[in-house]
Order: structure tokens, then sequence, then C-alpha cells
């Protein structure tokens, strides 16, 4: 057996020691995800009312609740350029001739 293999069967799931500790760092992870979420929903521009809602789905329905916030998590203010080159590629001006810009720039001076 290669030195490759002898490694990967010396790390398995099964003889794995969840103790305490290993409990305890976890639920602390967790807590840390869910402090991270209420803060973006608190710095978010919703009512009071919509901003209860969804702390109150983020802690009452663990996994599930941040997976439902995480679409609503991006805020446009963070990510001007994104929106803005998405934005433009909806709204594409038609092409205009030379003729017509040069036309265009002489009203405006």
């Amino acid at each position: 057996m290669s030195g490759i293999y002898k490694l990967l069967y010396r790390f398995d799931f099964q003889t794995a020691h969840w103790d305490a500790r290993i409990g305890g760092m976890l639920l602390l992870i967790w807590v840390l995800i869910v402090v991270c979420a209420i803060s973006s929903i608190r710095s978010q521009s919703m009512s009071v009312g919509q901003q209860r809602l969804w702390i109150a789905i983020v802690i009452l329905l663990p996994l599930v609740g941040l997976l439902a916030y995480l679409p609503f998590a991006v805020r446009r203010d963070e990510m001007p350029h994104y929106f803005r080159f998405r934005s433009k590629d909806r709204h594409r001006p038609a092409v205009r001739s030379e003729g017509e810009k040069s036309n265009r720039s002489s009203n405006y001076k």
C-alpha cells in the first residue's frame, strides 16, 4: 500500500472523538454566524417589522433561515459596480453616427 493510501485510511469519521470541546467550538462558530447575520439584517434599509421578522426566521429556523436570508444579504451600496454594469446591459442606448454626435455636442456649447 502506498503512502497516500495509508494517510487516507488513518483519517476517518468512524474513529472521530466528538467531545465537549468540539461541540463547544461548533456551537461558538454557529453563534458567530448568527450574530453576523443579525448584524447584516440590522444594517439593511428595511422597516423595523421586517428586520424583526428576518431575525426571528434566522433564529427559529437555524440553517433554513440563514439560507433564505442569503439572497437578501447583498446590499446595492456595497456593490455599485456590479449593479451599474448590469443596468447598462439592459438599457444600452442605440449607437449613433458621428454626425449625430457632433450635432449633439454643438447644442451644449
